[in-house]
């Protein structure tokens, strides 16, 4: 369970410092929306599960987000 509450930490803080909603970091990281809410409610996590989170927030990348302009371009 120690482990669980580590990782739930380290979730808040990646979520916080990217400022990703928790379903969108489940989504990213595991394609589960509701990872971090069944991990509050007490789920247990595997050891590769932590590990695969683990992995995935320090290789993550954010994209640059895309301005208006850039997608509405009409062809002349």
């Amino acid at each position: 369970m120690t482990d669980d509450l580590d990782i739930l930490a380290q979730i808040d803080a990646f979520c916080a410092r990217h400022d990703l909603a928790e379903t969108r970091f489940g989504r990213l990281a595991l394609h589960d929306p509701s990872f971090v809410y069944r991990l509050r409610a007490g789920a247990d996590v595997r050891r590769s599960t932590i590990m695969k989170i683990r992995k995935w927030m320090a290789d993550y990348r954010p994209s640059r987000p895309r301005r208006r302009s850039e997608g509405n371009a009409v062809a002349a």
